[in-house]
């Protein structure tokens, strides 16, 4: 069947295409294009194909100045034995010894996540501890790493390979003490309640009330631990749990979020304040310092946040 529906590139040069078959476009590209992949018996029900390997290797083996990789996890192998089969990491070593050696300028960057793979407690979860380890193991730990291998050839590997993860910032436009306190005051909701009013809004009255809980739990982070903070990293004594009633329907959710929402148009017109400040994290060609803020400068440093950006492309670009 594979080539009874027949694309243009099925076609040898010298073989006139069945326009009865085809009938894409004329022109074609310039670029010369192979398709990769990784699959094996677990995961696709085939013999072990590590095409995307091989092709990995030999573009690092060929590369002339620069390798860029971008990948959610980075556990391979300098050697021919150990558990680990996968042998990029061998192959950036190889290229980087024979650079060093020819006195070649030639750079390795490498993105990776700053927690692989899951979200929770770092501190409890045996997979991410064993995805750091390898990962560890294959970059600069355990006798055969990627810096420990080019040491050993006489070369310091920071000067040809580094690994870098990424992060970004931005402003949580809701000072507590001189903008949500009040809004709770002129509104008489507060500020958790207007919270779940409004995923009752969201979960609307289509299905009825079934399945849609009476009452919601909250962690409550008191202020004074800042607005900023995430429940999960809060201090214990600063967090404690409140029990809301849900409202019953999408009408009286919308009327408690309103009635929040218009204490704060009573209180400012904050039009000319960002919704977000993360753009100046990507060099925007305005200035931090240029955006406005509507509250005090300590509201104001109390209101950023940082995250990690989760890498989960699987990205190589080298330069020939």
């Amino acid at each position: 069947m594979g080539h009874r529906f027949k694309q243009r590139f099925h076609y040898r040069e010298d073989e006139e295409p069945d326009h009865d078959q085809y009938h894409g476009p004329a022109p074609h590209g310039t670029c010369r294009v192979q398709v990769v992949r990784s699959v094996s018996d677990w995961s696709h029900g085939v013999l072990t194909e590590k095409s995307i390997q091989t092709a990995y290797c030999k573009l690092i083996e060929e590369a002339r100045h620069f390798v860029y990789i971008e990948n959610q996890f980075f556990i391979s192998n300098t050697q021919d034995k150990g558990v680990v089969v996968n042998k990029i990491a061998q192959a950036i070593v190889e290229r980087v010894i024979r650079a060093a050696r020819e006195g070649h300028k030639f750079k390795v960057v490498v993105v990776i996540p700053e927690v692989p793979a899951f979200s929770g407690d770092v501190t409890n979860v045996t997979a991410i501890h064993t995805i750091l380890a390898g990962q560890y193991r294959t970059i600069n730990r355990g006798g055969n790493s990627i810096y420990e291998e080019i040491r050993k050839a006489g070369y310091e590997p920071m000067d040809y390979i580094r690994f870098y993860h990424l992060r970004s910032y931005d402003r949580i436009n809701s000072p507590w003490d001189s903008y949500i306190k009040k809004m709770e005051e002129i509104s008489g909701v507060d500020f958790y309640t207007a919270q779940v009013a409004q995923s009752r809004q969201w979960i609307g009255d289509s299905w009825g009330n079934a399945g849609i809980s009476k009452e919601v739990k909250i962690a409550e982070i008191q202020t004074n631990a800042g607005m900023g903070i995430m429940a999960q990293d809060a201090k214990k004594e600063d967090v404690k749990t409140r029990t809301i009633p849900m409202p019953e329907s999408e009408a009286e959710a919308k009327a408690i979020v309103d009635k929040f929402e218009d204490a704060a148009r009573q209180l400012r017109e904050d039009s000319d304040v960002s919704d977000t400040v993360g753009q100046h994290a990507m060099q925007d060609k305005t200035f931090l310092s240029d955006e406005k803020w509507l509250g005090t400068e300590e509201e104001e440093r109390n209101a950023y946040v940082s995250e990690l950006l989760y890498i989960h492309a699987k990205l190589m670009i080298v330069s020939f």
